[in-house]
């Protein structure tokens, strides 16, 4: 209470406040600080931390940044999206080129198979048909060799007989 006195014996207040103020004190003080509490209840807008720049943002700024995400977000989808088509259109024709490798695999096959005809048909798997169409290609082979061998023979007669037990 007695700074208070203080403060008004202090303060230079012209005639009539200074004795407003000494006697009405309290009133006085309660009608600044009033003004005081309305001016920054007025002018201030409450403030929150955005989830969008993590900084401090009244409501129109969070309404403002909250759009802005949107439409970006928006375009982001957008590109996702034209960039999924651009994978399901890519996908297709490597489905395409792998459907036409197993088409000339399938034909492949095909041909050797007719090639190995004369095997019985229980025996017509593919792998049996490779393994005698392997096998008749080296009897045809080993046929030309041994006919080259008696040919070279029969041109240098120096040349030893060839081992009997050896295969060729």
């Amino acid at each position: 209470m007695d700074k208070i006195n203080e403060f008004f014996e202090k303060v230079n207040l012209p005639g009539w406040t200074k004795t407003f103020f000494y006697h009405n004190r309290w009133t006085a003080l309660a009608g600044v600080l009033s003004v005081i509490i309305s001016v920054n209840l007025i002018g201030c807008q409450p403030q929150t931390n955005s989830p969008y720049s993590k900084k401090k943002v009244t409501a129109a700024q969070l309404d403002a940044e909250g759009e802005a995400y949107q439409v970006s977000a928006d375009s982001r989808m957008r590109a996702i999206m034209a960039e999924v088509d651009e994978k399901k259109t890519l996908s297709k024709a490597a489905y395409a080129d792998l459907q036409h490798q197993r088409d000339i695999i399938k034909g492949g096959l095909d041909i050797i198979s007719g090639l190995t005809g004369m095997i019985p048909a229980p025996f017509q798997q593919t792998g049996t048909s490779i393994l005698a169409l392997m096998s008749a290609a080296l009897l045809a082979d080993n046929s030309r060799k041994n006919t080259k061998i008696q040919e070279l023979q029969a041109a240098n007669p120096t040349m030893p007989d060839p081992d009997p037990n050896v295969v060729t």
